[in-house]
């Protein structure tokens, strides 16, 4: 199938007359897409029962992205799921990359998420947030996740939608960097990273 075929799908008239199994298989598509593109293994996408704190979950294991069904069910989502898809893709990304490595360059990124991802810092409520939203491994995620969707502009660049959801995104970015700087201090990245090789 041309990809263009698949970015249609993503456009409100047709997103809007979809069913939740259509959408899911959309995603699904574009996953091959993504898992083609960046040259790793599919992943396979599904919709999970999650609340509304958690988007989406990549699981390496069962080779699965799972994707919040609200984000399938209420209307307007579409470009949001797709954020959500590239963030846990990526996340897939990071992990065929570190496994599939004989040997990593300690000054090279690979290094850098092998390291987060054994000392992976999760968000539990409590605490403070700038440790999980600013280790290393999020924020690439956060970071591609938004480049990618940027780079769809040419195709829905007639949705008001897609241009709000990047405004949000951007914006959330921007409130975690002003969050870690309050919490952390100007060194944020500094007492992350010392966290992570901390907590190792």
């Amino acid at each position: 199938m041309f990809n263009f075929v698949v970015y249609r799908k993503f456009k409100s008239k047709n997103w809007n007359n979809m069913s939740v199994y259509s959408r899911i298989e959309a995603l699904q598509k574009m996953e091959d897409i993504e898992a083609k593109k960046c040259g790793r293994e599919k992943m396979k996408v599904e919709i999970a029962p999650f609340n509304e704190n958690l988007l989406g979950r990549c699981d390496y294991n069962s080779k699965t992205i799972f994707i919040n069904e609200s984000l399938l069910s209420t209307p307007r989502m579409q470009f949001l799921a797709l954020i959500v898809l590239f963030h846990e893709g990526r996340h897939a990304y990071q992990y065929y990359v570190i496994s599939n490595s004989n040997h990593i360059s300690r000054f090279s990124k690979a290094y850098k998420w092998k390291q987060n991802m054994e000392n992976y810092m999760h968000y539990d409520g409590q605490g403070k947030f700038s440790y999980y939203s600013m280790q290393e491994v999020e924020r690439d995620t956060n970071i591609y996740s938004i480049k990618r969707l940027k780079s769809l502009h040419f195709w829905f660049r007639n949705e008001d939608i897609y241009y709000r959801t990047l405004e949000v995104k951007l914006d959330e970015m921007e409130k975690q960097k002003f969050l870690a700087k309050k919490e952390l201090g100007l060194f944020y990245k500094w007492k992350v990273n010392a966290k992570v090789r901390k907590k190792k």
